[in-house]
């Protein structure tokens, strides 16, 4: 049982339960200037209110802050979860296998996320980030041949880290309409850093610009090297060779 004090009445009263904070707000509003109980005692009480009310506001704070702390870092376990799950080759992965990844419950999960897709579209800005920090390089100087080779093979090293994220994005797009706009604008972030790398791809005509994107695709490498079953090395080494010849057909590029 908790001591309370109750508007208009000179001693202390009990409650049941302890006062709230919504209480001692309307409590102290309604007691005016001269305090709750009136002369000093009152200020006294007044002032002890107000420290109380400070102290279950930052308790509120710290215990806000503590959730929305432990929710963070379930979101992150459960998109974790889900990467790994895809890099490990579970291209479309349950609810179920990845909260059991995450140590969560299904039901947390679709807290966070409200449906598979908004959780795949969360994994696929990955891919997006990913993509970035694999494929962006500094334009190189030297001739063109090596320009060449140069681009391609971060092309392909990017395709080998990367391969499920593509292929889980390219095998979920039927059925997640933003899936497929992101890979939409993947694919042109992948253009526009190719044609920084190899300028000279703008000199071509529009259809040999296509076929110098195609070349360099993610659908190309894959095929290759996986359906064809060629090597790394030889998958590279045909990339660049189609690639080179193209580029030199144009005749004001220059090696």
């Amino acid at each position: 049982m908790a001591l309370g004090v109750k508007v208009g009445c000179q001693s202390p009263v009990h409650f049941e339960t302890r006062p709230t904070l919504s209480w001692l707000v309307k409590t102290m509003a309604s007691a005016g200037p001269v305090g709750i109980l009136g002369g000093p005692t009152g200020s006294r009480t007044l002032r002890a209110n107000r420290r109380t009310i400070n102290t279950m506001a930052d308790h509120r704070t710290v215990k806000k802050d503590g959730r929305h702390a432990r929710g963070e870092r379930n979101r992150l376990a459960i998109l974790e979860a889900c990467l790994a799950l895809i890099d490990e080759g579970w291209l479309a992965p349950t609810a179920q296998l990845i909260s059991e990844r995450a140590g969560i419950t299904i039901r947390s999960l679709f807290r966070h996320f409200p449906d598979m897709e908004s959780l795949f579209a969360a994994a696929n800005n990955e891919v997006r980030s990913r993509a970035a920090g694999a494929f962006a390089t500094k334009a190189r100087g030297g001739s063109l041949e090596e320009r060449v080779r140069a681009t391609v093979e971060r092309y392909c090293e990017g395709y080998s880290d990367q391969k499920n994220l593509f292929l889980m994005t390219k095998g979920l797009s039927w059925r997640y309409p933003i899936l497929k706009d992101n890979y939409a604008r993947l694919q042109k972030d992948l253009r526009n850093n190719l044609e920084l790398l190899l300028p000279e791809i703008r000199q071509l005509d529009t259809s040999q610009q296509e076929l110098a994107h195609a070349i360099t695709s993610f659908e190309m490498w894959h095929r290759l090297s996986e359906h064809q079953e060629l090597s790394s090395l030889r998958t590279l080494n045909l990339l660049v060779d189609e690639l080179y010849r193209l580029l030199l057909q144009h005749t004001s590029i220059k090696q």
